[in-house]
């Protein structure tokens, strides 16, 4: 039980992290592409 409950809170903390990474990458591309375009 004890196992279940600590798999779920890393998994939520996983899935948070990575949507964190997936905006970061995001944005950075977003940089990338408009300096490209306005350059």
């Amino acid at each position: 039980m004890d196992l279940k409950v600590n798999y779920f809170q890393r998994n939520r903390c996983y899935s948070v992290h990575f949507r964190l990474i997936r905006v970061c990458f995001s944005e950075i591309t977003l940089i990338g592409l408009s300096k490209v375009h306005f350059s």
